[in-house]
């Protein structure tokens, strides 16, 4: 091999290592995301709590699977009155919930975090506890391996 391919050769071969290095943290800080309107017109303020309301009318529900061992936060914001957040299992049983009380003067939002493994079938609940018809949900993914 002349001089010259050999130069080459280590000079592909360097920018190819740099171009992993670079990239690594990409990989490393896999997240996926995702959002929806909760409309819940009529507040469901009963005993049993707004996650027994009726879904589409006190509730909204988005059922998903964790696409890989990670952190799921969620936050609900721009809703008028109090609503609740939830993160349930696929039988609709609560793992985490956020139920300040925004009649008390909390700030109009609700936060939860919650690890989950790859493949786990929960749903994120957002639900009218007795506010306006509609809140703001967004949620982060993000992988912990």
């Amino acid at each position: 091999m002349s001089s010259r391919a050999t130069k080459v050769t280590v000079l592909i071969c360097v920018v190819g290592l740099l171009s992993m290095l670079v990239a690594a943290p990409a990989f490393a800080a896999k997240k996926k995301k995702g959002s929806f309107t909760a409309e819940n017109p009529v507040p469901h303020p009963g005993a049993d709590g707004c996650l027994a309301g009726p879904e589409g009318i006190s509730k909204t529900s988005e059922a998903m699977k964790a696409p890989f061992e990670g952190v799921l936060t969620v936050t609900m914001e721009n809703f008028q009155g109090d609503w609740d957040l939830f993160v349930t299992d696929a039988d609709g049983n609560p793992l985490v919930a956020s139920t300040e009380s925004q009649l008390q003067g909390a700030a109009p939002t609700e936060e939860v975090v919650i690890p989950l493994k790859k493949r786990y079938a929960f749903a994120i609940a957002a639900c009218n506890w007795v506010g306006g018809p509609s809140a703001d949900v967004a949620w982060t993914f993000a992988a912990t391996k």
